[in-house]
C-alpha cells in the first residue's frame, strides 16, 4: 500500500491516536512475534485484531490522517516502529517524503556519550533530529526538549516518535523545522547533542546533496556548522556533543581540528574523542577516500565542547569524563562480522 507523505496530518487528535497505539504496543510487544511485532515491522494485520488493542475509533484517526491505511480487512501503517533503549522510534517507508529518515548506526555512540557526559538538566537541543529517537529518549531527562531539522517530512517522522512515547508530567517536547539551530536562543540549553551528516560528496556525483548524508565537499563543512551553532546555544554550565568526521586533507589542514582550537581559544573546555565507529566500519577511510581525493584520512570522532560556569573554570570534571568515555570506547571490542 501506498501512504503519500502529502496526506499526513498531524493534529492533536492524531497526536492521541499514536500515543495511544504506543501504548499498545509497549503492552503487546513482549517479543513473542505477535500481532504487535508484526505492526511493528511493517506488515498489515487484521483490522479487528488491531482495534481490539486500541480505544475506539482510534484505528480510524490513524487511516484519517493518513498515518495508517486499510485494504479489505487489513491494516498497515506508514512506517515501521523500531524499539531503541526502550523508546519507539517511527521509520517512515518510502514515499513518506522527499527525505529518506532512517536510524543512523553511529546513533547509538551519541547516545551512549550524552547520558555518560550529560545526563540530566533542564533544557537539551537535538540538532537534525532524524526519527526524533534522542529527542524522545531526553524527554525523561530534561523538562524542555526541542529537536530540529531542515525538511517537513523529517521532523513529522520525529513528531511521531515523540508521541509514541510517554512524557513526564511537566516536560515538553517540541520537534522544528528549521536550519541546524536556526531561531533557538543562544546561551539557554543544557545540552546540545547533534549527529551531524558527515560523509563527503563524491567527486562524480552530480545530484543533490542527500540530506542525511552529505556533509560538505570533505564532510566537515556541515558538522563545523553544527559545532558552532550548537556551543552558541549553550548556557554557562553546558555541555555539546557532536558526531562528526575528522578529515586531513591531502593538501594540509584538518578543519574540524582547526574549528575545535578556535572554540578552545573562544574560551569553551573541548575534546575530541574516536568513537567505536572506526572499528564497527573498519574500511571507513578508505570509502572515504575513494569518494573524495581532497581527503587522505579520516576518523569518526565525538566532539565534546563545555561552556564554563564562571570565568577561570577549566571544566577539569568534564574533561575527566570525556577521558573516561574515550578510554572505554578504545577498549571496546570489535564486533565479530
Amino acid at each position: 500500500m501506498s501512504l503519500p507523505f502529502d496526506r499526513v496530518v498531524l493534529d492533536g487528535a492524531a497526536e492521541r491516536a499514536v500515543a495511544a497505539l504506543g501504548d499498545a504496543l509497549r503492552a503487546g510487544g513482549d517479543g513473542s512475534g505477535g500481532w504487535a511485532e508484526a505492526l511493528m515491522g511493517g506488515a498489515a494485520i487484521d483490522g479487528d485484531v488491531l482495534a481490539a488493542h486500541l480505544p475506539l475509533g482510534t484505528v480510524d484517526v490513524l487511516v484519517g490522517a493518513g498515518l495508517a491505511a486499510r485494504a479489505d480487512r487489513s491494516v498497515v501503517l506508514a512506517t515501521t516502529i523500531v524499539a531503541v533503549g526502550g523508546v519507539l522510534t517511527a521509520v517512515p517507508k518510502v514515499g513518506w517524503g522527499d527525505e529518506v529518515v532512517y536510524l543512523g548506526e553511529d546513533s547509538p555512540h551519541l547516545i551512549e556519550a550524552v547520558l555518560r557526559l550529560a545526563p540530566r538538566g533542564d533544557r537539551a537541543a537535538d540538532l537534525g533530529t532524524g526519527t526524533g529517537l534522542l529527542a524522545a529518549l531526553l524527554a525523561s531527562r530534561y523538562r524542555t526538549v526541542v529537536g530540529t531539522d531542515l525538511a517537513p517530512s523529517v521532523t513529522r517522522a520525529a513528531r511521531l516518535t515523540v508521541a509514541l512515547n510517554p512524557v513526564p508530567v511537566g516536560h515538553a517536547v517540541a520537534i522544528c523545522t528549521t536550519d541546524v539551530a536556526a531561531g533557538l536562543r543562544a546561551g539557554a540549553f543544557d545540552l546540545v547533542a547533534a549527529n551531524a551528516p558527515w560523509v563527503p560528496m563524491a567527486v562524480e556525483s552530480a545530484g543533490a546533496r542527500e540530506l542525511f548524508a552529505h556533509g560538505g565537499a570533505t564532510g566537515v563543512e556541515l558538522p563545523i556548522r553544527f559545532l558552532q551553532q550548537g556551543a552558541a546555544l549553550l548556557r554557562p554550565g553546558g555541555v555539546a556533543v557532536t558526531l562528526a568526521l575528522d578529515v586531513e586533507l591531502t593538501e594540509g589542514g584538518h578543519p574540524l581540528r582547526q574549528a575545535v582550537d578556535r572554540l578552545a581559544a573562544d574560551g569553551f573546555a573541548t575534546a575530541v574523542l574516536p568513537t567505536p565507529f572506526n572499528r564497527e566500519r573498519p574500511h571507513l577511510v578508505e570509502v572515504m577516500r575513494d569518494r573524495q581525493p581532497a581527503v587522505s584520512d579520516a576518523e569518526h570522532v565525538a566532539v565534546v565542547v563545555g561552556r564554563p560556569r564562571r570565568p577561570g573554570d577549566d571544566r577539569q570534571s568534564l574533561l575527566v569524563a570525556a577521558e573516561a568515555l574515550g578510554r572505554r570506547w578504545g577498549q571496546r571490542s570489535v564486533p565479530v562480522p
